[in-house]
């Protein structure tokens, strides 16, 4: 009735693979309702293998009413946000909305009896963020959102203070108009805590879209052991972007730190071994550093920088392609999950 389990496969195994697979969907369906607020037309989602929006929707909001969310509902909740400021598609999908908007209100656990309210002002907020940004308003969409929708969804003081991801700079990178991203926040988590953050052979851990690295093993390659537990190695980094569409790509990490115990700053640099028939650039850098003076004394900054060029023509119109997809979940998975029993928010 279950199936056959492989030999020498494991129980929990088996369960891990199902469980990774689940994230995976719920991550292709984000990515597919921030395609399609980015515009994405309809046949290019089709070649990426991305649903529908209604179809994405509805997938997330039966992963929430099954209890079976593997992604966090932070990037739920941004890709919301995303379809209430990026057009006037928000109407057009309500009822879909509605229906996912309630099972986030249920599983934050707000009592039977005020779900309704609690759903009709989460609701309310998103009209808000499409209202004004439809009307040019400057405004940031997600932090009038939580300003309104925060008690509603019991949202904690990190997810408040949600890392915001910019993917508005363009760099010259090797003669390519390559795409920068930059996301900086501050946590009450010490660099130690972080520091899962920035090995890369841990992003799989948390990410819906990052695959466990292997060795490269090109000409040239490079494995060194550095002080206190960093290294340099070449890395094959696989991210399924999209169901049809993944990213293999050989990278050269260097990952130090100032010690092993307590360190006062975990550090990551990579950048790209060779091109790849997708990406003629991809390179850049995570610093996690305890600050030393200042209003955030004693707490952490988290730098994350990158820039990143396809040559397909298609992921480069998507401008905010890393934003929407594989860059924001794995920031809000370090941002949230690293947040203090006390809440103190990232800012």
């Amino acid at each position: 009735m279950f199936g056959r389990v492989a030999e020498g496969t494991s129980g929990r195994e088996v369960t891990d693979r199902k469980r990774i697979k689940r994230r995976r969907a719920q991550g292709s369906a984000v990515a597919a309702l921030n395609a399609f607020t980015a515009d994405h037309s309809r046949d290019a989602r089709k070649k990426l293998g991305l649903a529908a929006p209604n179809e994405a929707i509805d997938q997330l909001t039966t992963a929430v009413k099954d209890d079976d969310l593997h992604v966090s509902r932070l990037f739920v909740l941004d890709s919301l946000v995303k379809l209430a400021s990026r057009g006037e598609e928000l109407q057009g999908h309500g009822k879909a909305v509605n229906r996912l908007v309630k099972g986030l209100v249920r599983r934050a656990g707000v009592p039977d009896e005020e779900v309704a309210d609690a759903t009709a002002t989460v609701r309310a907020a998103l009209d808000e963020v499409d209202r004004r940004t439809s009307d040019g308003e400057a405004v940031r969409p997600w932090s009038l959102f939580a300003e309104r929708a925060a008690g509603a969804l019991q949202l904690t003081p990190a997810e408040v203070e949600k890392p915001l991801c910019n993917d508005a700079a363009a760099v010259q990178k090797w003669g390519c108009r390559a795409r920068g991203v930059a996301v900086e926040f501050h946590t009450d988590a010490t660099p130690g805590d972080m520091r899962r953050f920035c090995d890369p052979t841990r992003w799989h851990e948390v990410s819906a879209f990052q695959h466990k690295m292997e060795p490269w093993k090109g000409p040239g390659r490079v494995s060194l052991d550095l002080p206190n537990g960093g290294w340099c190695r070449d890395l094959i980094e696989e991210v399924e972007l999209t169901p049809a569409k993944t990213l293999v790509t050989p990278l050269r990490f260097a990952y130090s730190l100032e010690s092993e115990a307590d360190p006062d700053w975990v550090h990551l640099d990579y950048v790209l071994i060779e091109k790849t028939d997708d990406i003629g650039v991809d390179e850049g850098s995570l610093d996690v550093r305890r600050v030393g003076s200042g209003r955030h004394r004693g707490r952490t900054r988290v730098s994350a920088k990158k820039a990143i060029f396809f040559f397909d023509q298609m992921f480069q119109d998507w401008t905010s392609i890393a934003c929407d997809t594989f860059w924001t979940d794995t920031v809000i998975a370090a941002a949230v999950d690293s947040a203090t029993d006390s809440g103190t928010p990232p800012t």
